[in-house]
């Protein structure tokens, strides 16, 4: 992106907030974001006296020291860039007197030129849909001014008119299944600082699980980071494209305009999916902050949920472990840990052995050596279905923990991957609509019998 600031009037801005709690609450209500800034130094340097500020309400000053430390202690800085960080900040902070007042005056065209950088970088993405919807190029550039003006102080009349009801109440809940039984259970969906281990055996729908929340997440205005170590990113790609649009995988690649186009309406709020790349599946889940860092910075969005297929295929925090076992309670400690003190949600799928396979509700009583990781879960679901209900396409999914609040939820529910739809329709378990549904929807053999 190109600004309207030098780096030299960069580092002063930086320089005045770390200093001036007035001029740094100007700049917080103006929503100058980190990934504004030249570099990555420079951007998690303005990021952590942000966060200083929404904490403690007052310019760090020389507490900005130790909460780049503290950020190094959380991974959410890596410990090699120390010497880098304590280089910039004694360049900052000795940075000769200037006129500040040239600063202030400038950072209206700063922020002017963030707004319409977002607009141009939003066209390009419509370009493929002007002869589709060309009024909604135009909404934009007035969405753009009339959002410059705002944060520069120069607001005149605002319309209600495309208020959501979101700008009105906060949702509590980042994402959610669909299904009202469950989300009921969970106070209206998955919450900051839960914990999710979803379960079930091999073919039951955990990773398309992952892309259902997903994209129920992004409906919402909430950006995930996926991280499918089960499968390629292409993979994981092409399922998020069927789970958007409800087409079959042959129809995503004869329609690219028009899926592209559902994808796009369907994330609000700015938000987007990020998935991590290839090479970084093998990390140690300790690295997991500073992979957000770096997500937040270079993209300029929160990230409010994780979600992982599976967290079982990542490697454990640095230490020693006796065994297996033990390597993996602390992989799911961790995550449990993570969620809590970050405030994000984490979910994660796990493989359940066969050997209670034939048990119609799969809870933590028949999960076996899995039982361990259910104990760090503050939310566990299970997947699962005996075969015949399998041959139909129907599951059950089942509510067996939730230390937030209620638990025991069970919903009878279909699904249709071809399509990528997790599910199709849902309806709480009775033995009445589990018998409707065994002679409403017979099996054919081979023979047709």
């Amino acid at each position: 992106m190109e600004l309207t600031l030098e780096v030299d009037d960069q580092d002063r801005i930086i320089h005045m907030c770390i200093l001036d709690s007035k001029f740094l609450g100007q700049v917080v209500r103006q929503k100058i974001q980190p990934s504004h800034f030249a570099s990555d130094v420079r951007s998690k340097t303005f990021k952590a006296v942000c966060e200083f500020y929404n904490s403690y309400k007052k310019a760090p000053c020389e507490d900005i020291i130790h909460e780049i430390e503290s950020r190094i202690k959380r991974k959410k800085i890596r410990g090699e860039d120390k010497e880098l960080y304590e280089e910039y900040l004694l360049n900052v902070m000795s940075i000769p007197p200037f006129p500040q007042a040239l600063v202030k005056n400038r950072l209206d065209f700063f922020v002017k030129t963030r707004i319409v950088s977002n607009l141009t970088n939003s066209l390009l993405k419509l370009q493929d849909f002007f002869d589709i919807d060309p009024d909604r190029a135009l909404q934009e550039i007035r969405n753009a001014i009339l959002e410059a003006n705002s944060t520069t102080g120069r607001s005149g009349a605002e319309s209600i008119l495309h208020d959501s009801t979101g700008n009105i109440q906060q949702q509590k809940f980042v994402t959610k299944f669909g299904i009202d039984h469950i989300d009921n259970q969970l106070g209206g969906g998955l919450k900051r600082t839960n914990y999710v281990v979803i379960q079930g055996y091999l073919g039951m729908g955990k990773s398309w699980c992952i892309n259902h929340l997903a994209k129920m997440a992004v409906r919402f205005g909430y950006s995930p980071l996926v991280i499918p170590t089960e499968m390629s990113n292409n993979t994981a790609r092409l399922r998020f494209k069927m789970s958007f649009t409800g087409m079959t995988s042959d129809e995503v690649f004869k329609s690219p305009a028009e899926v592209k186009e559902q994808t796009a309406s369907s994330m609000n709020k700015g938000a987007d999916i990020f998935l991590l790349s290839e090479d970084e599946k093998s990390m140690r889940v300790d690295e997991l902050p500073a992979i957000i860092e770096d997500t937040e910075t270079k993209t300029g969005k929160k990230i409010d949920l994780v979600l992982f297929d599976s967290a079982d295929d990542l490697l454990p925090p640095e230490g020693k472990y006796k065994n297996n076992l033990e390597s993996n309670t602390a992989i799911h400690t961790y995550l449990k840990n993570f969620a809590k003190d970050e405030e994000l949600c984490v979910i994660t799928t796990a493989q359940v052995r066969r050997e209670g396979e034939t048990k119609e509700w799969l809870g933590p009583g028949n999960v076996a050596d899995n039982i361990n990781k259910f104990r760090k879960a503050t939310v566990g679901i299970s997947l699962n279905g005996v075969e015949h209900e399998k041959k139909r396409h129907y599951y059950r999914l089942w509510l067996f923990k939730n230390t937030d609040g209620w638990e025991g939820a069970k919903v009878w529910a279909k699904r249709n991957f071809e399509r990528g739809q997790f599910i199709t329709r849902y309806g709480k378990f009775n033995r009445h609509s589990y018998k409707e549904m065994l002679e409403s929807e017979p099996i054919l053999d081979k023979e047709g019998g």
